[in-house]
């Protein structure tokens, strides 16, 4: 692809999406029902309407343990006559981060149908053919189930700024032809025309072009969550529990309610969920390191204590900290965040790993980035 410096990022998405376009005969957005699930939809549908390759495959992983503003939002977004609507509405296994010992939610389970959440959408499918029940394991086999053999470009929201895991990815190596915003999903390609927008850029493309959006973000506003923490994805995930089990009981009172019938710990991390998440040293504890013994030795379950001794004993990790002992306070403090959020699917040390390794790269020389 080409590289123009004096682009905005709004025309070198549409450049990108259009490339996708260009390049494969069927085309998936992979939606949230997020603010950045939003620009990516529109500025795809944008280019759809100049090629003239509507309606667009839109596919949405529900998870259940999701916002009724969200749920609201995606069916309009799936009756969208220029929309070839995935709903999907499958059983599978979502990780709870508001309990410990409550630790799975199975996600439509027909044995329980009179505690979903929310009912099923009449235009969703309902039954996983897809070999797996774990939620990130889900995605490659629906992107084949819907393209099936012919070559296929999957657009999504993702940005670089998010974490370092996905600066990483967005920009130290090329996938598909010259392309680092891409990687290999399966038979498939997954784009992110995304990676180099801000926060204020998303929330600039969707008040300048009047686009519809979900309006649990004007809640979050409202409450004072920073941007850059507000999030639109399950309830109980490790990265939004924190602000939202907090708050949902007045934004949303018949989700919590419902929520609190569906799953274990609910309450109780929304009674207590500034003291769960800590950021600071309790008195008690000498170093974060004593800290994060502490936790794993009395707050995790015995059959996931060596999960967490696992990434303590990284050797990639060991190797930088041994380089960098500056950074020892930085890494335990993670850690222990990571256990009181039950990262069980490891989301957090990923970030970890990573801000780390960057951390180590920046010291002994400055990391690559490209920026095509």
């Amino acid at each position: 692809m080409k590289i123009y410096t004096n682009q905005t990022v709004y025309d070198a998405a549409l450049e990108r999406i259009r490339y996708i376009f260009d390049e494969f005969p069927n085309v998936i957005v992979a939606f949230s029902g997020g603010k950045d699930s939003t620009v990516v939809l529109e500025l795809s549908l944008i280019v759809a309407r100049e090629k003239n390759r509507l309606p667009l495959n839109v596919m949405w992983l529900d998870q259940e343990a999701e916002l009724q503003s969200t749920a609201d939002y995606c069916d309009e977004v799936f009756h969208s006559s220029e929309v070839k609507p995935y709903w999907m509405q499958i059983p599978f296994k979502l990780f709870n981060s508001s309990s410990f010992y409550d630790e799975w939610l199975y996600c439509w389970d027909p044995n329980v149908k009179d505690k979903w959440i929310r009912p099923l959408s009449d235009i969703s499918y309902k039954e996983n053919v897809f070999g797996t029940d774990r939620f990130h394991e889900l995605f490659v086999p629906i992107y084949e189930w819907i393209a099936g053999d012919a070559p296929t470009g999957v657009i999504c929201g993702i940005k670089a700024n998010e974490s370092p895991a996905r600066r990483v990815a967005l920009t130290k190596k090329a996938c598909y032809k010259n392309v680092t915003w891409s990687v290999k999903a399966g038979k498939h390609f997954r784009f992110s025309p995304l990676y180099d927008w801000g926060n204020d850029d998303v929330w600039v493309a969707i008040a300048k072009n009047g686009w519809k959006y979900n309006t649990f973000y004007d809640s979050l506003f409202k409450y004072g969550v920073p941007i850059e923490k507000m999030r639109v994805s399950s309830v109980i995930h490790e990265t939004s529990a924190e602000w939202w089990l907090t708050k949902i009981q007045e934004i949303e009172p018949k989700t919590y309610e419902r929520l609190q019938k569906r799953l274990g710990g609910v309450n109780t991390y929304s009674q207590l969920g500034k003291d769960i998440r800590i950021h600071n040293l309790p008195s008690a504890f000498s170093s974060w390191e004593v800290y994060c013994e502490h936790l794993i030795n009395n707050l995790i379950p015995p059959s996931k204590v060596k999960y967490f001794r696992d990434f303590l004993h990284n050797k990639d990790i060991n190797n930088i900290l041994k380089k960098m002992p500056e950074k020892k306070i930085l890494f335990y403090k993670a850690v222990c965040q990571a256990i009181l959020s039950n990262d069980f699917e490891g989301t957090k040390f990923k970030n970890i790993k990573n801000s780390l390794t960057i951390k180590h790269i920046n010291k002994v020389g400055k990391l690559y980035e490209k920026t095509n």
